[in-house]
């Protein structure tokens, strides 16, 4: 039968991987660079090939059981993460921009009251 052994537990190389995409997200969605990063038509294709150059050459990937080439592997596993991690990104500048808008929304309701 399947397990979901590799799904709760990881190998390094995934964590590692994911970690690396998380860091890169972070410095491309940084005060400096931000607006550049916006600014990008594609960000997941940028975010993909940043990570793939810093990463592509550092991995201990073997070809899988499969018969997968290592660079495949590596780019399934990056655009998983990428997606999720972006997802999460623009959730949270939503959430901000919303609650921005109920703030000011409350604020003028405030104003007409008083």
């Amino acid at each position: 039968g399947l397990t979901r052994g590799a799904l709760k537990f990881p190998k390094p190389v995934v964590v590692s991987a994911v970690l690396h995409t998380q860091i890169v997200l972070e410095k491309l969605t940084s005060k400096e660079n931000t607006a550049q990063f916006h600014a990008a038509r594609h960000q997941r294709q940028l975010l993909l090939s940043v990570v793939k150059h810093l990463l592509i050459d550092n991995e201990d990937l073997d070809i899988c059981c499969k018969g997968h080439h290592p660079g495949t592997v590596l780019h399934n596993i990056l655009w998983a993460a990428i997606n999720t991690l972006l997802k999460n990104y623009v959730q949270m500048k939503t959430d901000k921009l919303t609650a921005a808008k109920q703030s000011a929304a409350l604020k003028r309701k405030l104003k007409t009251l008083i």
